[in-house]
């Protein structure tokens, strides 16, 4: 027996409150790897065992390690698990169960959470950011039922009081230096991977945004999901959201962040589809309105914040075309790119 299977089978034992015989796991997790990486990203596993009556047991799960860019940061998942945790007291929100933490790397070579596995469907490819069959197949009212459930699902998170269990999220920082930090990580990580490159659009995007920031102010903090879009959550058979996923961005500080992050990510999602498509899904103004009067807040300083994640996305989709600080980078290769499309759209460029 690995030693992942037996910490397992104290997991489920601990949760079930009963015995956990002839544990199976598939597939199987090895022991710590020896002389080689360990692996990344998300495993289903699918478990069998019997309980202490001997009846048969079944569960599907997922197995969270950190990405590939998240390898560096051993704290990113127990950040995440604790912010489910925090959610799931509050109860307000659907999101998956955690099972169990385990921050070292003794185990299976890397830290790594376990959560439930929710079955449904999902809006968007996220390697390709288009959306999947199952949601270009959807009706035009049943798109709308499932927009309404999702706005609903971001309204919740952000009535949720983050002060009672995810004060943590602050890391000792007040709300400003918090978004300071925030556009420092993204300067360091747009440099390093233009690697001084002169690329008008996103150079004049990542100025606007440093020369503005004195003006911006956070009034409202809330819990800020990070990847706020319908292409992190997981819809049942009656088109409503039965999941909230990808956690790993939580933070406090202005509703906007995670509008702009919806809405940007909502823009390049419209790019790849047809006309018929984008006619089914809101619009820009639309979906500020439906949230600002669900809400029940007036969004202040978006367009700020919308630059911000525009930049951001442009950044990611340069280092995924050419990895960090590629010589390949010119202002003719990121042509194609639709955040870079999206950020000369905004400033006339």
């Amino acid at each position: 027996m690995s030693s992942f299977v037996r910490w397992l089978q104290d997991t489920l034992a601990n949760e079930t409150g009963d015995e956990v015989r002839d544990l199976r796991v598939d597939p199987p997790i090895p022991d710590r790897p020896l002389n080689e990486p360990a692996a990344h990203g998300d495993s289903i596993l699918t478990v069998d065992w019997s309980n202490g009556g001997g009846e048969p047991r079944h569960r599907r799960l997922v197995l969270r390690r950190p990405s590939i860019t998240e390898a560096g940061n051993a704290d990113v998942l127990s950040r995440e698990a604790n912010t489910l945790a925090g959610i799931g007291v509050a109860g307000t929100v659907p999101i998956p169960r955690v099972l169990g933490v385990e921050p070292g790397s003794d185990l299976i070579g890397t830290p790594f959470v376990l959560v439930e596995h929710i079955n449904g469907h999902t809006f968007i490819d996220g390697s390709s950011m288009r959306m999947t069959e199952w949601a270009s197949a959807l009706s035009a009212e049943q798109q709308m039922r499932l927009h309404n459930s999702a706005m609903d699902a971001l309204v919740g998170i952000h009535r949720i009081d983050w002060r009672n269990r995810h004060g943590f999220l602050l890391d000792g920082l007040d709300l400003e230096r918090l978004l300071d930090r925030r556009l420092r990580e993204l300067h360091h990580r747009y440099r390093a991977v233009t690697a001084g490159a002169t690329i008008p659009v996103t150079d004049a995007a990542l100025r606007i945004v440093l020369d503005r920031r004195p003006e911006i102010f956070v009034r409202e903090p809330v819990l800020v999901w990070g990847r706020a879009h319908v292409g992190n959550m997981i819809f049942g058979k009656r088109h409503t959201c039965v999941a909230v996923t990808n956690w790993v961005s939580a933070t406090i500080g202005a509703p906007e962040i995670d509008l702009a992050h919806w809405l940007v990510h909502d823009a390049a999602v419209r790019e790849s589809v047809d006309a018929s498509q984008r006619d089914r899904w809101p619009d820009r103004s639309a979906t500020v309105s439906d949230y600002q009067l669900r809400a029940g807040r007036t969004l202040v300083n978006l367009d700020y914040f919308e630059l911000i994640e525009e930049l951001a996305l442009a950044t990611e989709l340069i280092e995924t075309q050419h990895g960090a600080g590629s010589d390949a980078v010119t202002a003719a290769t990121t042509e194609n790119n639709p955040a870079v499309r999206l950020i000369a759209q905004r400033l006339g460029l």
